[in-house]
């Protein structure tokens, strides 16, 4: 995955195979890279809009997301993996669906 900045300002994490996690904030006209199956995010430090070109790979990429995976996964599994105290995830939101931040064209 290639993301680049547009406007405003992004911060871009990544969760590297050995567990290693970066950080690195992106401004209009600078360019991350994601390689393929890394763990991610993409947050808006704000004030103001972010707005990102991201571009994939292939043409029907899959995604993974943590709404995927908090939406499939009993809520007290999903506390365990966190390590947080039983009960803290019990009225979180749970979507049926991935909810995706991008629009796709198509």
């Amino acid at each position: 995955e290639m993301d680049y900045c547009v406007e405003g300002k992004g911060e871009l994490g990544i969760v590297t195979p050995d567990g290693d996690q970066r950080e690195q904030t992106l401004t209009v006209g600078d360019i991350g890279f994601i390689p393929q199956g890394w763990a991610h995010y993409i947050r808006n430090p704000g004030p103001g809009v972010m707005k990102f070109v991201v571009v994939f790979n292939n043409s029907l990429p899959n995604d993974i997301g943590l709404s995927t995976m908090f939406g499939g996964m009993p809520t007290n599994t999903f506390s365990q993996t966190l390590g947080v105290p039983a009960g803290t995830l019990d009225g979180a939101r749970k979507s049926p669906k991935t909810l995706l931040i991008v629009q796709r064209r198509g």
